[in-house]
């Protein structure tokens, strides 16, 4: 039988040194993600031997293919008997083609994949961010000159103790700006977890500012030796440029020894799917459900 708990902040190293393991590159394999977002998702995390597990309330009720090393299918039976003692079906989260394909294989079809184009990733070159090179780039440069050119006075600076408030004073401005978009006080919770344990949390992050101000700031984690996730980017929509003025001086400035750089998925957000896919991704970390069916 599986205890899940909430995540603590204690738990970062164990949970950390079990996914190195597997070298996932899905945002949801971070302890960071798992930590900010644990009340909105209910999350609950466990481990079982050398693998880590996770539940969450997605459609009721759902599982974390286990990352680790060990016998993960030993880990499957346990979310089966937890399905059954909650009473819901064993459904599984945040599934790739490739762990569907395994699921598949080793449980002969019993398991139904459901992949979500909202739940994708977009994960990006970390040279194509920042050097922003060819035709296809051509616009965003064009933003950032203009940035540059209406904001000489600009400055970058990495996200550290000292300024730390600030961006919070920026978010809650942002906040006022942007109060007809939904699910604004959950990210609000998500974020300010984000600030208040930001160094316990291993988090990075830079700002830019004009005029002394904090107009744009990013905060994310390592995901793997090769990437970095982003859990946060916020900047001014009404100064132009502003936005891929942060993505491309913090990805020059901190993340240029990673292959990689995940941006997350787009839930489905027509505006947001529109801004991630001009950025060219150099693949989509396809994710989805996968339901077994004797559960159903």
């Amino acid at each position: 039988m599986i205890e899940f708990r909430e995540p603590r902040l204690e738990d970062k190293q164990w949970v950390r040194e079990l996914l190195a393991y597997s070298e996932y590159n899905n945002s949801e394999y971070s302890f960071g993600l798992n930590y900010i977002w644990r009340r909105l998702l209910q999350k609950g995390i466990a481990r079982h031997k050398d693998l880590f597990l996770a539940k969450s309330n997605l459609r009721g009720g759902a599982y974390l293919f286990p990352a680790g090393t060990g016998d993960w299918q030993e880990a499957i039976e346990l979310y089966r008997e937890d399905a059954k003692k909650n009473g819901i079906p064993l459904r599984l989260y945040s599934v790739t083609p490739e762990m569907a394909e395994l699921l598949k294989t080793q449980y002969d079809g019993q398991f139904t994949y459901e992949p979500l184009r909202y739940a994708a990733d977009y994960v990006y070159r970390s040279t194509d961010l920042i050097e922003l090179k060819g035709r296809k780039y051509h616009g965003k440069r064009n933003h950032i000159s203009r940035f540059e050119t209406n904001n000489p006075d600009w400055s970058y600076e990495d996200i550290t103790a000292q300024n730390l408030s600030e961006c919070g004073d920026m978010f809650e401005k942002w906040l006022v700006e942007n109060q007809d978009k939904e699910g604004l006080e959950d990210e609000r919770l998500a974020l300010y977890d984000s600030f208040d344990h930001f160094e316990e949390l291993g988090f990075q992050g830079g700002l830019i500012r004009t005029g002394g101000q904090v107009v744009a700031f990013t905060i994310g984690e390592e995901l793997t030796k090769d990437c970095f996730v982003l859990h946060f980017e916020k900047a001014f929509s009404h100064i132009q440029g502003a936005y891929p003025m942060i993505n491309r001086e913090f990805a020059a400035r901190r993340l240029s020894g990673y292959q990689y750089i995940n941006r997350e998925e787009d839930m489905d957000i027509p505006g947001l799917r529109k801004s991630k896919m001009s950025y060219q991704p150099a693949m989509l970390v396809e994710r989805g459900y996968a339901l077994f069916g004797d559960t159903l």
